[in-house]
């Protein structure tokens, strides 16, 4: 519920599919696209990082990633802190957890998921802030 109300402040439309057959638990309508979106929150901190799992469980209790097969999108949820990250399934690339660093590293991460940080324009249609989000400047003709 949290990810559709928040999608809603965005702008979005976003519909639940009933029952827990597939490996998406939204759906968002950006007009000329249908995102399947898969949502996983992380409450505890360790060492600094928020892990967050992106996996679901095959049959015999086997981890499988998420694919694009499955999902286009893993929303985040860093639920003591209020922050989401909108990660494309692409970056995931095959594992099983993700560690989001909110709060920086002292050193730096292999892979830094901070550009996908709040990051609701890539839901939206063609994946363009909102006007209102954009640099207006740079859209005048002159």
């Amino acid at each position: 519920m949290d990810f559709m109300l928040q999608a809603a402040t965005h702008g979005l439309a976003v519909a639940k599919p009933f029952g827990d057959n597939e490996h998406y638990d939204v759906i968002v309508d950006a007009g000329d696209r249908m995102w399947r979106v898969q949502v996983k929150s992380a409450i505890d901190s360790h060492r600094g990082h928020f892990a967050v799992p992106t996996h679901w469980t095959a049959p015999y209790k086997r981890l499988a990633p998420y694919t694009a097969a499955d999902i286009d999108f893993l929303a985040a949820f860093i639920r003591p802190h209020h922050i989401w990250y909108l990660i494309p399934v692409e970056a995931i690339r095959g594992r099983l957890a993700l560690a989001l660093h909110p709060f920086g590293s002292r050193r730096r991460p292999i892979n830094n998921f901070e550009k996908y940080r709040e990051a609701w324009h890539l839901l939206s249609p063609r994946g363009v802030p909102p006007v209102e989000k954009r640099d207006r400047s740079s859209s005048r003709s002159g």
